[in-house]
């Protein structure tokens, strides 16, 4: 999901884009819980830009 985000969702054009990341993600949790209710399921972030191994500017 989260290469979904950077592809889809990390439009800076588009206010919604995180909104619909959430929407996806409670779309994938939902539908593994279904299938597998004991399988933990949760959102990661990181501070760092691991393309260029530096850390992300917060200030935003």
């Amino acid at each position: 999901m989260n290469r979904w985000y950077e592809r889809y969702g990390a439009d800076a054009n588009d206010p919604d884009g995180f909104q619909h990341f959430v929407s996806l993600y409670e779309e994938v949790y939902d539908a593994v819980k279904g299938i597998s209710p004991q399988t933990k399921v949760f959102c990661t972030f990181a501070r760092e830009i691991v393309s260029e191994n530096r850390e992300a500017d917060l200030e935003v």
